[in-house]
């Protein structure tokens, strides 16, 4: 497996920097265990506390969304946040802080806080989730690939997740975000929808590399999502269950489909919009 040093966003962004935040906020999981992946010798910060899975708002459970009236009772594919429940729910400080990521361009919002970057990306999988999910099954129906996602979000994330739900958590969320450009009963993306799109995909990814900007050229290329890929996903093979620097978990794997991609997940949990705290295993190497 190839690895290489991640190089950094745009901005003051680094994966050492992230999770120096991470312990500083007390918000990084903590386990025993050695460091693996790419740069076995980088020592990093001093581990946080950990943090309870117990406590955590599972990820991939919102609360369903309330449905647009059409004939296949689609669940909302709103044109954008503001007119989704999930941010009609939030504060006015709330919802001042999302409206002003809202507003930014890519390369600004990749500069910003990646707590923050989380809490709008986690808000535009909230936002869709009902509507991407049955989207993707719909697709998977259809679909004359051989293999395909096994679980549908079957558990919630945590820090002891298998590689296979990490990565297949990775490809539903991208999934999510792909549909979010649709309108209910299209599969034509809508231009105006893409900005927010873009953005939530970089939340998943904690650095600027090609697995990053190949998910953001899939997005930008697709034309008709009912002609895409079929949202197959491919076992996690080669894969390490470790600890970052922090004593966070650690996932290394590669990914094979369509050529190999090598990844290195780490765990740790951030509030989201709301001000609850979710899970996250994120991108922080290839």
């Amino acid at each position: 497996m190839v690895t290489r040093d991640p190089k950094p966003r745009t901005g003051n962004f680094s994966r050492r920097g992230f999770l120096e935040l991470g312990a500083k906020l007390g918000l990084v999981a903590a386990l025993g265990g050695g460091l693996a992946a790419c740069n076995a010798g980088e020592q990093g910060p001093t581990p946080a506390p950990t943090t309870s899975s117990a406590d955590i708002t599972p990820g991939t459970t919102p609360t369903a969304s309330a449905t647009e009236t059409t004939k296949d009772a689609f669940p909302a594919s709103p044109d954008n946040l503001s007119k989704g429940r999930q941010y009609s729910e939030l504060s006015p400080e709330q919802k001042s802080l999302i409206d002003r990521l809202d507003a930014m361009t890519l390369d600004e919002f990749m500069k910003q806080d990646p707590f923050d970057q989380d809490k709008y990306g986690q808000l535009v999988i909230d936002t869709y989730h009902d509507y991407g999910m049955k989207r993707i099954q719909e697709s998977l129906a259809n679909t004359t690939e051989i293999q395909v996602i096994p679980i549908f979000e079957a558990t919630p994330l945590s820090e002891t997740n298998k590689p296979n739900r990490i990565l297949y958590q990775l490809e539903i969320n991208q999934g999510i975000i792909n549909w979010s450009l649709t309108a209910a009963g299209s599969s034509v993306p809508i231009a105006s929808r893409r900005p927010a799109a873009e953005k939530a995909l970089a939340s998943l990814y904690k650095i600027n590399g090609s697995s990053f900007n190949a998910a953001l050229k899939d997005s930008r290329n697709i034309t008709d999502l009912e002609q895409a890929d079929g949202f197959v996903a491919s076992a996690a093979t080669n894969f390490k269950q470790t600890t970052s620097p922090t004593g966070a978990p650690r996932v290394t794997l590669d990914r094979v489909y369509n050529g190999k991609n090598s990844y290195t997940f780490d765990y740790y949990s951030s509030p989201d919009a709301s001000g609850k705290l979710r899970p996250h295993w994120i991108v922080v190497s290839e």
